[in-house]
């Protein structure tokens, strides 16, 4: 491919301007030797072999090299030794035909010193191997001049002393440029997006190595390639459709959605900005690309858990105004247990209806930092009985045993007594929920050497292992277990473990299909709390002291 049809990047525009300099040394070279003949070149033939190499050179460099392609293939610096000794050679033999050491075009020796820091900025082991190798023929050549005289090894050391400040000097400047481009290419080479630029005929020029993933090609064989091309070569459809905005040439910024479909679906969002101007038209184009698959998903979820939320809070409240209507149309026409009835569901309704919102108000409020919660001690007891007075009803009428058993003078744990009646409700009424009719729901208790221990043990179709972590998320409603005709929104247990690591305790799951559930919430009993303040207060009167 024709050099000019190649994308380049910085190094490759920088070799680019190291062959027009070429180019244009040549021709004054063979300007001089034309119009001077014998009087500067003393041997022309050897003069004239020297530029025929230097052009020779110059031809393969700009249209035979694929300079992209050995950049990103990281063979830089091969290229450069054996183009920068090509060069040294052409030069060497153009000083021997003008004098040798007397040359007064002796100073062109230095040209490979100064190509090599500035156009070949990203090999930077050649310039010292280029100082080093003029510094060489320069000592070289200083016998064949003649006798050694003092005026001599000065003007030798005058030549020693100027290579190595010019190439200290072009290093300094090339430093700079060679740290920025470093810096860009670390930066793109993180990035979680795909970046892709293009120049003005749409050849890409640079790409970083997560949008070569998303195209799956190499970054190689991207660079170089063209944006604009009517029909991708094989294997590069990918990329077509990534710069599909490229190819409308764009005078502003162009946002589009592709998905790609793989052995996962991803969904991408392509942003093609225009770069620059020149002549009043963009100069190249900028091809963002962002993996929004997990934004897509999240969206879904959303979506689903609000679908969840209104069906849920819909059908409390239609059952709370039915009964109301009945309550206050058909009240005189109903007798003493009917309406006891219609105010049970009522009751049922409007807990349930309290329940969700609580749990949804409480969701956001326990990712909090602070949350507000009373330190008291709290018998297990109390406790228990207290919500199992919450569900006798439900269970009774569902037919599931609800059991109690707590031994006597355990000692208390501590907490807020409103909240850890809010997060064992949320244990009973899973384990009610899920408990077929005849089945049991216990509520028990224990106590350790540092913790409480109060259990929730039902006789319910189990969780399989691998979900006894699902459960606690978030809106994960019947994860591990059939779904069917349950209600709730899938929070309970995400509020009941954040309720208890707040209270300085842990919710633990054992479980599998078909033998039930059993979750003990673990909490610190009060006297250990006391003991733990002592010792920080005794810590502290020390440390006075």
């Amino acid at each position: 491919m024709a050099r000019g049809r190649l994308g380049r990047n910085l190094e490759s525009d920088l070799i680019g301007q190291a062959d027009k300099i070429r180019l244009v040394l040549i021709g004054f070279l063979a300007t001089i030797v034309l119009a001077t003949g014998s009087g500067m070149v003393e041997r022309p033939l050897l003069a004239y072999l020297a530029l025929a190499l230097a052009a020779g050179l110059t031809a393969v460099s700009r249209f035979a090299l694929r300079w992209d392609r050995i950049l990103a293939r990281r063979d830089l610096l091969l290229a450069v030794l054996a183009v920068m000794l090509l060069d040294v050679t052409w030069l060497l033999l153009f000083v021997l035909a003008s004098g040798g050491f007397t040359s007064p075009f002796w100073p062109l020796l230095i040209l490979p010193v100064i190509f090599s820091a500035i156009f070949y900025s990203g090999a930077g082991q050649v310039l010292p191997l280029m100082t080093l190798l003029v510094m060489a023929l320069y000592l070289l050549l200083l016998p064949a001049a003649g006798p050694v005289t003092s005026a001599g090894v000065w003007e030798t050391m005058t030549r020693l002393m100027f290579t190595i400040v010019v190439a200290w000097f072009v290093w300094a400047l090339a430093a700079g440029l060679e740290g920025e481009r470093r810096s860009t290419q670390r930066l793109l080479s993180h990035l979680t997006e795909g970046v892709l630029l293009t120049n003005a005929d749409g050849c890409v020029l640079l790409v970083n190595p997560e949008m070569a993933r998303m195209c799956g090609l190499r970054v190689e064989d991207m660079v170089g390639s063209s944006a604009l091309e009517a029909e991708a070569p094989v294997g590069f459809a990918m990329m077509q459709r990534m710069t599909e905005g490229v190819r409308e040439r764009p005078a502003g910024c162009l946002t589009r959605d592709i998905v790609l479909k793989g052995r996962h679906m991803t969904n991408l969002r392509c942003h093609t900005v225009p770069c620059g101007t020149d002549q009043g038209r963009p100069a190249g184009w900028l091809v963002v690309a962002m993996d929004i698959s997990d934004f897509e998903c999240q969206s879904r979820v959303t979506e689903q858990r609000l679908e969840v939320l209104a069906t849920e809070l819909k059908s409390p409240m239609a059952y709370v105004e039915t009964v109301a209507r009945v309550l206050q149309e058909l009240a005189e026409e109903l007798d003493t247990g009917e309406q006891l009835a219609a105010l049970h569901t009522l009751r049922s309704e409007k807990d349930r209806l309290s329940r969700l919102v609580y749990d949804l108000l409480d969701s956001s409020q326990l990712e909090q930092p602070e949350y507000p919660l009373s330190k008291e001690d709290v018998d297990c007891a109390e406790l228990a009985i207290a919500v199992r007075e919450l569900f006798e009803e439900e269970a009774e009428a569902k037919g599931v045993e609800l059991v109690c058993d707590i031994p006597p003078f355990l000692p208390p744990v501590l907490g807020d007594f409103r909240r850890l009646v809010q997060l064992l409700s949320n244990l009973v009424d899973n384990a009610v929920e899920y408990t077929p009719p005849g089945g049991r729901v216990t509520i028990s208790a224990g106590a350790g050497s540092f913790r409480g221990e109060i259990v929730v043990s039902d006789t319910g179709p189990g969780i399989s292992p691998e979900f006894h972590e699902q459960i606690f998320e978030r809106f994960s409603r019947g994860a591990g277990g059939s779904t069917e005709g349950r209600a709730g929104l899938g929070m309970g247990l995400y509020v009941a473990r954040q309720l208890a690591r707040k209270h300085g305790g842990e919710v633990l799951v054992e479980s599998a299909r078909n033998v039930g559930s059993i979750f003990t919430v673990l909490l610190p009993l009060a006297r250990c709390a006391e003991v733990k303040g002592s010792l920080a207060a005794a810590v502290r009167g020390v440390m006075v002291q």
